[in-house]
């Protein structure tokens, strides 16, 4: 059994710094930040044809049919394939979940795109493909137990963001939220996960301790 306090740390440092960037955001009347307006000239000094090319796979990487169709259903078939059945179910309906909550918050907040950004029609907060890059590396590294690809999951979760304001398609605290929302959905499912195991194991549990008492009373 994972140990839960590192996975309720994580969860709770990741709603709060989603939350602070919601109210700001708000606060600002869903305009950009001050390090919104930082960033938009940083990300222009890296503009160049190569950068253009690489960046732009790497968002497409976490498009509506890769990221949210392709690779997650590679994944849950993987994990079928290895009889995790709950491992499958958790990253299945985790994923399903990450699309339908962004697409809310998008409605909800409001948020115009930068630059570019206006050709694409939907909201700007938070970064869909940010949040979907963070959802499926977080939980997927954390699901397999492995620390150095939760390292790698932050990595490409963080690639991606710098793809999405490069491309012109987001505020950098449109990414930054997106990280952050991904993250905290990823580590709240593998604590229901575990918790709905440890539910299913006490029945179990108190079985083998009745049968334990039973043979001691026979003895």
């Amino acid at each position: 059994m994972r140990d839960r306090r590192p996975l309720i740390f994580g969860a709770a440092v990741a709603a709060s710094s989603f939350l602070l960037l919601l109210a700001l955001t708000l606060l600002a009347d869903r305009g950009p930040l001050a390090i919104d307006r930082w960033w938009q000239p940083v990300v222009a000094t890296l503009h160049s044809p190569p950068a253009t090319s690489v960046l732009t796979v790497v968002s497409d990487m976490s498009s509506r049919l890769i990221g949210k169709l392709v690779v997650p259903v590679v994944v849950v078939l993987a994990f079928l394939a290895r009889r995790r059945w709950a491992d499958a179910l958790t990253f299945a309906v985790t994923v399903a979940a990450s699309a339908v909550i962004v697409w809310t918050l998008k409605d909800l907040i409001a948020r115009p795109r930068p630059g570019a950004g206006s050709l694409d029609t939907s909201y700007a907060f938070p970064s869909g493909h940010v949040t979907n890059a963070a959802t499926v590396a977080v939980l997927l590294a954390v699901l397999l137990g492995r620390r150095w690809l939760l390292a790698l999951a932050l990595v490409w979760a963080a690639v991606m963001a710098v793809s999405r304001t490069y491309l012109g398609f987001h505020w950098l605290t449109d990414t930054l939220a997106g990280i952050c929302l991904g993250t905290l959905l990823a580590l709240v499912a593998v604590l229901v996960q575990d918790g709905v195991t440890r539910l299913r194991g006490r029945p179990a549990e108190r079985e083998r301790s009745g049968a334990r008492a039973a043979t001691s009373r026979g003895a």
